[in-house]
């Protein structure tokens, strides 16, 4: 695990990526984690893909990305506590394939959606935010609509965007909680 300081009020660690490319990429990984950083400036900050799986990012801010904040493609069980992901040119969180588990995080003013997920996800004590009339909070497709479990979330959605999309149908409801056993 990669951990930083947690002295903010003089900086903290900080991560400033190349324009253009990717601050911190996660090929075929197991069990890696980031811990107290803020990573800004690069094309997207983290992308976890081939198989990676059991990756976490943990009390970290991800700022100023010129495209998505978080990828996740071909990878499982990746996990983001307490981060916050903001002024990303692209999503917040984009996964193409694979799982994600997001708990008590903020996903606020990015330019496209907040969570564009194709695939399980559980979402819980998170804020959500979305803004503009193809944007939405949650951007799912019917496959990944049975495998996403959100609760105790806060979505704020402005400028036209949605709640949700599904398929590109808005869906102008909430989605519902679900309980497991």
């Amino acid at each position: 695990q990669i951990i930083g300081s947690t002295n903010w009020s003089f900086g903290g660690s900080r991560l400033t990526g190349p324009s253009g490319k990717i601050a911190v990429s996660m090929n075929e990984s197991l069990g890696i984690g980031l811990k107290n950083l803020y990573m800004s400036g690069a094309s997207n900050a983290v992308m976890f893909m081939s198989q990676s799986s059991y990756g976490a990012l943990d009390n970290v801010v991800l700022a100023d990305m010129s495209g998505d904040g978080v990828v996740i493609n071909d990878s499982s069980s990746i996990a983001l506590l307490r981060a916050v992901i903001t002024r990303c040119g692209g999503s917040g969180i984009r996964m193409t394939a694979g799982s994600v588990i997001l708990d008590s995080s903020v996903i606020w003013s990015n330019k496209l959606h907040a969570l564009d997920v194709r695939g399980a996800s559980y979402i819980s004590n998170s804020v959500l935010h979305a803004f503009g009339g193809s944007n939405a909070c949650y951007n799912l497709n019917s496959n990944s609509l049975a495998r996403v479990i959100a609760d105790n979330n806060c979505i704020y959605f402005s400028g036209g965007a949605r709640p949700a999309l599904v398929d590109n149908i808005p869906i102008e409801g909430m989605l519902q909680w679900t309980r497991t056993t």
